[in-house]
């Protein structure tokens, strides 16, 4: 999946930065890494690639439903 956000993931990041203990991780790219088989890698400061065996559809849900996206591809 190639994702490009709506804003820096500099900027979603704290999401998971602010409450570390919830998450379980300080970034979108840990959480993400945190699904097995699944890895984020970023391109630039708004696009990333996510690659996944298993999880590719949770992943994006959540995304979908928790982030803003500008751009959604997957191969």
């Amino acid at each position: 999946m190639v994702i490009i956000f709506g804003e820096p993931i500099s900027r979603i990041d704290t999401l998971f930065s602010n409450d570390v203990t919830a998450w379980g991780v300080s970034s979108l790219q840990g959480w993400v890494n945190s699904y097995e088989s699944t890895r984020f890698t970023p391109i630039d400061e708004e696009t990333a690639v996510i690659t996944s065996e298993y999880n590719m559809d949770c992943v994006k849900e959540w995304l979908q439903g928790n982030v803003p996206i500008k751009s959604l591809k997957i191969s």
